[in-house]
């Protein structure tokens, strides 16, 4: 959504008959859908060619940001759990330093193998520029 446009119309529930005709077809979900960010983790458990990254800011500093849209779709738990290859990184740059957005997400001290796939392992298969990855193994 953009602060001059509709909110009723960026809802992430509008795109799933799309996101179900074309099961091929990626999509990356900005900002973590927010301020549907349960919703949109709902379309990625879902639908596995859905990902969501990790460019939300929508209050305090890109810690806090990141750290609350998690805790919405139920902690890193479930983010390790269900979403571990649908999580890209995203800096929201030039809003965000993109070394701020970095640290946002390493300050959820995740375990290594889901900030790798955060950080490189799932947009480098998103992208098709590797089949298959160290972290997927």
């Amino acid at each position: 959504w953009a602060p001059t446009g509709m909110a009723s119309l960026a809802h992430p529930l509008l795109l799933e008959r799309v996101i179900h005709d074309f099961p091929s077809l990626p999509f990356v979900i900005a900002h973590m859908g927010w301020p549907w960010v349960r919703e949109s983790a709902m379309l990625a458990i879902k639908h596995r060619h859905i990902c969501l990254d990790t460019s939300v800011l929508f209050s305090g500093t890109p810690t806090d940001s990141v750290r609350t849209a998690i805790e919405e779709i139920g902690g890193i738990d479930t983010l390790d759990r269900s979403l571990s290859k649908q999580i890209v990184f995203g800096s929201n740059y030039p809003r965000v330093d993109p070394k701020r957005a970095v640290w946002a997400i390493e300050a959820l001290d995740l375990r290594s193998r889901l900030a790798d796939r955060i950080f490189f392992g799932n947009a480098s298969r998103l992208l098709g520029l590797d089949k298959e990855l160290p972290c997927d193994r």
